[in-house]
């Protein structure tokens, strides 16, 4: 009997960017800027309202498929080329390169290469 291997799902996946349909080029760009990601300074997590993480600039959301939501926010430092980047899940912050955020914060006309 020749081997059977496993179709791929019928269903297709359906990714957005702030509610606009996005393609997946420019989805592989972002997935790609976040799992680059890499702290290069743990905070400690009791400068969280100093830094201002309470007042997040920056904020990715990603829905999965089942409704769970996994999350982070940043922050630009003001005197330095850095943000600071902190998950709900755990009270640890990241200090990262800016170079890094800005690889994945882009505004949305850029990254749909839309205009409006």
């Amino acid at each position: 009997q020749p081997a059977t291997h496993p179709q791929p799902p019928t269903q297709q996946i359906q990714w957005q960017v702030d509610g606009e349909d996005a393609p997946i080029n420019v989805i592989n760009k972002i997935l790609s800027g976040l799992s680059n990601l890499k702290g290069h300074l743990l905070i400690d997590p009791a400068k969280s309202v100093e830094l201002g993480l309470d007042k997040p600039t920056h904020k990715v959301e990603v829905t999965l498929e089942s409704g769970e939501v996994k999350s982070f926010s940043a922050i630009k430092d003001k005197e330095k080329d850095y943000f600071y980047l902190k998950t709900p899940a755990t009270d640890i912050i990241y200090q990262l390169r800016k170079n890094q955020i800005e690889q994945i914060f882009k505004k949305k006309e850029e990254l749909l290469g839309t205009t409006q």
